[in-house]
């Protein structure tokens, strides 16, 4: 058996039954057979196949470890469309527990569809690392003696033990095997694994992933990826890696090679965020602190939540009367608009400063590419300095690192559902004249609350079909009922029953509008909150028709302010 992935494994304590405790299967079990022969069925009842639907067709791609009644452990690139690098929906993955061979119906078979995915907010398909997966099921499993679910291995060192992998993948014969089979691989040291073959391993072999198997032996290959590399702990089955990556084979880059080591992604190192997405308890968690924290990954709304003290007061100072429909906005008008700055200098999103550590924006400004800094204080691009008609002048531009991107876990971006996204800064900003946070809805007041009229802010293409690269714009647009919305997007690119309440969208008939270069801006307006406070209330999702006449669909900020506050974090 072989296969191009890596696999991660974690020891839990979760709430089962007497009956069905993690790690141990309820079918009699024989020897474990070795070099890739058929397993036995029911011996592996935690390892689950993971199929993508692509209409009219539904094909397995990966495998994947049931971990609780409701969570999958899998690898990230196993989520991941490779053609487009966008992260499938979670709608188009099934999962199916108590499988054996996938070509024969079996009475002890449960198929689920996937509720929610969750992932590293810093993996890339370019890069092995962070390559790990959740997916959470809409309903629970029903655990019997083929569906069960495996332990989480605790312990950090698995040099020299021997882990059994088991997967539906390539065999040495080059064809996929439909039978699930099984092979034992000795984990090694990453010397001697980096010595095996620098050129593969040099570049992607890091902290927080290991390599198994043998030179000239029984490895892992395509369709395993996802899949789990199992230790047997005093009785009990615990997986402790993924199957991540393998070296291809000279002039067939889609094929693994049979000889040589893989790769998997160690889950030692991500116990605490395995915990907190599934609420799993973990043996031996308690205090240990995420290499790379926990400030940078997805949870649910449902998590614990930081305070609203954690937002400004003295937020979204603004003056109504100073704006003028369709004109250029005045110097320190809008002092939380942020410039998002890439590699690939063509790509325009904006963003606002929510407070000393946070950029608000939309999920489609971080996928695929994340920005590597943030510009605070820009009013004219091109310009060193930037004054009002009186001489009153803005200090320069600040340029702020970025920590991380926190994307919303369910982001889908063809139907623009769940666009919002997070930029964690490196460092604390400096508020100054021209560097303000915005405010959010955060009472419940506010969170439902809808205006007459929104001011938009931006540095897109103006009504003119002209790059407004210089000047920030601010254009007041009349926002259309929930009903005309769907009207006004049926036959266009989204379906009008896609269009639910989280998202929300504007009519401009003869005014100017959002284009291109505006996305992830915000849309506000002046309420009273804490006085008279400028208020986002939108997200720029995406619009459809002309500069000059245009449907804008929005994210709905109100109604993910339980997902903000469980994603900030101090």
């Amino acid at each position: 058996m072989k296969c191009s992935s890596i696999i991660l494994l974690i020891a839990i304590q979760a709430g089962i039954s007497n009956q069905f405790k993690c790690g141990v299967p309820q079918q009699s079990t024989i020897h474990l057979i070795v070099n890739g022969f058929n397993a036995l069925k029911g011996r592996w009842p935690w390892h689950v196949a993971i199929y993508h639907k692509n209409h009219p067709l539904t094909a397995y791609v990966c495998g994947g470890t049931l971990i609780s009644s409701t969570h999958i452990l899998t690898a990230a690139h196993c989520v991941i469309n490779p053609r487009t690098g966008y992260q499938i929906p979670s709608k188009s993955i099934l999962m199916e527990a108590g499988a054996y061979d996938l070509n024969q119906d079996f009475q002890g078979r449960q198929r689920h569809s996937v509720k929610a995915v969750y992932k590293m907010a810093n993996y890339t398909r370019t890069s092995p690392k962070y390559d790990v997966a959740i997916l959470e099921l809409d309903s629970e499993v029903e655990f019997n003696q083929y569906v069960q679910p495996a332990c989480v291995y605790s312990r950090k060192d698995l040099t020299g033990k021997v882990g059994t992998v088991v997967g539906w993948g390539i065999t040495e014969t080059n064809e996929v095997s439909s039978v699930l089979k099984e092979a034992e691989l000795p984990v090694v040291d990453t010397l001697t694994c980096l010595t095996s073959n620098r050129y593969v391993f040099g570049p992607t072999l890091e902290k927080g992933m290991f390599c198994a198997g043998y030179v000239d032996g029984t490895s892992v290959c395509n369709g395993d990826s996802g899949g789990g590399i199992f230790f047997n702990i005093n009785g009990a089955w615990h997986v402790g890696g993924i199957v991540s990556y393998k070296q291809v084979r000279e002039g067939n880059t889609a094929l693994c090679r049979t000889d040589g080591y893989a790769v998997f992604t160690k889950l030692y190192d991500y116990l605490q965020w395995i915990s907190t997405v599934t609420g799993v308890n973990l043996i031996g968690v308690k205090g240990r602190k995420m290499p790379d924290g926990d400030k940078c990954e997805p949870k649910s709304a449902n998590a614990p939540k930081i305070g609203t003290n954690a937002f400004p007061r003295n937020c979204g100072i603004y003056s109504p009367s100073r704006i003028i429909f369709g004109r250029t906005a005045k110097v320190f008008e809008f002092p939380w608009m942020a410039i998002l700055l890439y590699k690939n200098k063509n790509l325009h999103c904006v963003g606002t400063l929510i407070n000393k550590r946070y950029v608000l924006t939309s999920a489609l400004c971080v996928q695929p590419s994340f920005p590597e800094k943030v510009r605070l204080g820009e009013h004219t691009r091109q310009q060193n300095v930037d004054c009002n008609e009186d001489d009153d002048c803005a200090p320069p531009v600040r340029d702020y690192q970025v920590e991380c991107v926190v994307r919303h876990q369910n982001y889908n971006h063809k139907t623009e559902l769940y666009n919002i996204a997070l930029i964690r800064l490196k460092r604390n900003v400096l508020f100054e004249d021209h560097i303000q946070p915005i405010c959010l809805p955060l009472t419940k007041n506010l969170r439902s609350a809808e205006v007459g009229s929104y001011i938009i802010t931006g540095w897109g293409t103006t009504e003119e079909n002209k790059l407004s690269l210089s000047l920030k714009k601010a254009t007041i647009l009349a926002v259309s009922g929930h009903d005309k919305c769907r009207r006004l997007f049926a036959g266009e690119q989204y379906d009008p029953k896609a269009i639910y309440t989280d998202q929300f969208c504007t009519v401009s008939e003869d005014s100017p509008a959002y284009c291109y270069g505006d996305g992830g801006g915000p849309l506000g307006q002046t309420v009273r909150f804490n006085g008279m406070r400028f208020v986002q209330f939108g997200i720029f999702s995406n619009g459809w028709g002309e500069c000059h006449r245009s449907n804008i669909l929005f994210t709905r900020v109100g109604a993910y302010m339980d997902w903000i506050l469980a994603n900030v974090r101090a």
